[in-house]
């Protein structure tokens, strides 16, 4: 918000004008336009608690198609340095660079005065005011029933204690409603009658007559698959 010091109301015979100091008098950022000619601007001429920061604005060749602005900073000592920075004995021609260069200045000048001493003493004391209203206007003296109930349903998001976390449980059969099946190594024995046992290999560590399998289990059927050749040597339906 601006508040441009020709459009606030005037008071015609009236040399303090409170109307328009008002407002200008608590900005914390003020803008100095001058005319060609203007006495040079200086700070003391203007008295207040809040203007910390003083953009001093010059126009050069006005109302002609090569006006151009030079543009000086004057600021408290307790307000910290702030960007962009001005090269020195810079002229800006109007154009829409030199409108955003000015507006960020004015930006900058305005978070920088509130780094201020005064500015943060002022912002500590307002917040210590609205935790003080907070605490004596909207606390409440009932007790949160842990046991439920009350108000311990308005405050149920609020954990008063540590909970036990309870220890999952695997689920009953969960083998039975799951897909693929279960596998064990095991070796299978040739129990045939007439003596044929099954071919097994020079470096198998099983022995003769024996064979390294793996044992199939799901929920659909059982089977045993020889590990050398994946022949399945035996196949079952699993019983329901």
């Amino acid at each position: 918000m601006f508040h441009v010091s020709t459009m606030l109301p005037h008071t015609p015979n009236n040399r303090q004008q409170l109307l328009r100091k008002r407002h200008i008098g608590n900005d914390i950022v003020t803008i100095i336009f001058q005319e060609p000619g203007a006495l040079p601007f200086t700070p003391k001429n203007i008295r207040s608690h809040f203007q910390h920061v003083f953009i001093i604005v010059r126009a050069h060749n006005p109302c002609t198609e090569n006006v151009s602005y030079s543009v000086a900073v004057s600021r408290s000592k307790d307000v910290p340095a702030f960007g962009p920075p001005i090269p020195k004995g810079v002229i800006f021609p109007k154009s829409a660079v030199f409108r955003d260069f000015l507006l960020t200045k004015a930006v900058n000048a305005e978070n920088a005065a509130h780094k201020s001493e005064k500015f943060r003493a002022m912002a500590t004391r307002t917040r210590q005011e609205y935790l003080k209203d907070l605490a004596e206007n909207f606390a409440t003296s009932t007790p949160v029933d842990s046991a439920g109930g009350g108000a311990a349903a308005k405050f149920s998001f609020i954990t008063l204690g540590a909970r036990r976390k309870e220890r999952s449980r695997p689920r009953a059969n969960a083998h039975l409603q799951s897909s693929g099946a279960i596998t064990w190594a095991v070796v299978a024995r040739d129990l045939d009658p007439a003596g044929n046992s099954a071919a097994t290999s020079p470096t198998s560590p099983v022995t003769p007559g024996e064979s390294a399998c793996l044992l199939v289990v799901s929920n659909e059927f059982v089977a045993l698959i020889e590990e050398a050749s994946r022949r399945w040597c035996s196949t079952a339906t699993a019983a329901t």
